[in-house]
């Protein structure tokens, strides 16, 4: 009933819409705009369009048409202004930042983040994918509903936003050259992200041909099994590039380089190692360990504000001596972290070892209570450790065994953090004790 009622107030504003635009524009143009109109406000929700005024939604909905004119889709199209009744014939209390792109991922996130990343607070964003045709100078020809009967084949995705009102001149064109330099980085690695998959099944077949001598068999076979798994919508590729080792020198191959690695911008020339493959000369050394992961130092400017991940995988010629790396650049799903480890390769992996270090039956209790330990553990932790640091996690364990013998252990409360908390209760065991990344506490009076 709710819904309906909404719709219902919907399509009241959109009928006063339609009434004001036949009443100033000549019939055929009216009925163009009209038709934009109804598919551009279709998902907005109701309480953005009723707030204004009929003439201020008149006013945005003809500047919007405007902005659409004219777009070459091999560029982005952006906007920031300052609605002024004067000068576009409407007003607003917003600042407009308008986006229109060849359609494609990540777009309306990346550009939110480039937003919020400025401190801008977002009151309103609208974004509509259109079917287009243009002519050879770009104008626009026909524009319809992607899913409309003849609807032509071209998508460009429109996104206006509204932001905090700011008349620094100087300001708004900075925002807008910052939107162009984020959307440059989306299409750079949309556009190659099928080569930059081709590339992990390039890996896979290097791998399958034989298992260098120094590497476990079962280690070798968890690392094709997790490059598989990368490819199931797992891992959100960003980047690409190959290292060959000459010497005792890793030197990058420049033909391989795909995705925002081939943009010439320091967050993206980062040289990723872990401390255990180089030496005190900072040499490159030979490590037993096909993949290793590491955090960029910079938040994303695609998709999600987050470090994005290096994963690493070494070559082996067939002798099983290291020729190199491939190094993936990019971004784990939502999924994964909301994913059980046991189910991802790797870390199912290390989730037995510290089963196996602590020496719990998964079957019992304690063993129970350590998986549940495990499982909210963060993702982003759990790739990066290895197995040098596993004693540790055993001293974790031995602690959380305490706790529990004390009768004292209650549901973790919080994995957000690369801590985990538990609460113990009052006066049963030593407050906030940090282990690794584990800490037990008791409330103290």
């Amino acid at each position: 009933m709710h819904y309906v009622a909404i719709e219902e107030s919907r399509q009241d504003l959109l009928k006063q819409l339609q009434e004001r635009l036949h009443a100033r524009l000549d019939p055929a143009r009216a009925a163009t705009v009209d038709a934009f109109a109804r598919h551009f406000y279709a998902t907005v929700p109701v309480e953005d369009l009723v707030d204004r005024r009929l003439d201020d939604l008149y006013g945005a909905t003809l500047s919007v048409w405007q902005f659409l004119q004219h777009h070459d889709p091999q560029s982005p199209k952006v906007r920031v202004f300052n609605p002024d009744f004067e000068e576009h014939g409407w007003q607003s209390t917003h600042t407009f930042v308008a986006v229109l792109h060849e359609d494609m991922p990540f777009l309306v996130d990346s550009v939110r983040i480039e937003l919020n990343r400025r401190g801008l607070t977002v009151h309103a964003i609208q974004n509509a994918v259109l079917a287009v045709a243009r002519d050879e100078r770009h104008q626009l020809q026909a524009l319809a509903s992607p899913r409309a009967e003849n609807a032509p084949e071209a998508r460009e995705s429109l996104i206006v936003i509204e932001v905090d009102r700011h008349t620094d001149v100087a300001l708004l064109e900075k925002i807008e050259s910052n939107l162009n330099d984020v959307l440059r980085d989306v299409r750079t690695a949309v556009g190659d992200f099928d080569a930059m998959c081709s590339q992990i099944t390039a890996s896979i077949q290097e791998l399958e041909k034989n298992c260098p001598p120094q590497i476990d068999p079962d280690d070798h076979e968890e690392a094709i099994a997790f490059l598989e798994w990368m490819l199931k919508d797992n891992f959100t590729f960003l980047g690409y590039d190959e290292y060959l080792l000459e010497g005792s020198e890793l030197k990058r191959d420049a033909d391989s380089v795909l995705g925002v690695f081939r943009l010439d911008q320091p967050r993206y020339c980062e040289r990723i190692r872990t401390e255990e493959g180089v030496d005190e000369h900072n040499d490159y050394v030979l490590v037993p360990q096909l993949l290793s992961f590491a955090k960029s130092a910079h938040h994303s400017r695609v998709h999600r504000p987050t470090y994005p991940d290096y994963i690493t995988v070494d070559r082996y010629d067939d002798d099983g001596n290291v020729i190199g790396e491939r190094r993936f650049f990019g971004l784990f799903t939502s999924t994964v972290y909301n994913e059980s480890p046991r189910n991802i390769p790797l870390l199912r992996r290390k989730l037995k070892a510290v089963m196996d270090i602590a020496g719990f039956n998964p079957q019992g209790h304690n063993g129970k209570q350590l998986l549940q330990v495990l499982e909210v553990y963060p993702r982003d932790d759990l790739f990066r450790s290895i197995p040098s640091h596993w004693p540790a996690l055993r001293w974790a364990s031995s602690i959380f065994a305490s706790a529990a013998r004390c009768g004292c252990l209650s549901a973790p409360i919080s994995a957000a953090s690369s801590t985990l908390a538990w609460c113990l209760s009052p006066g049963t065991c030593s407050p906030r004790i940090c282990v690794s990344g584990f800490k037990t506490c008791c409330a103290t009076s």
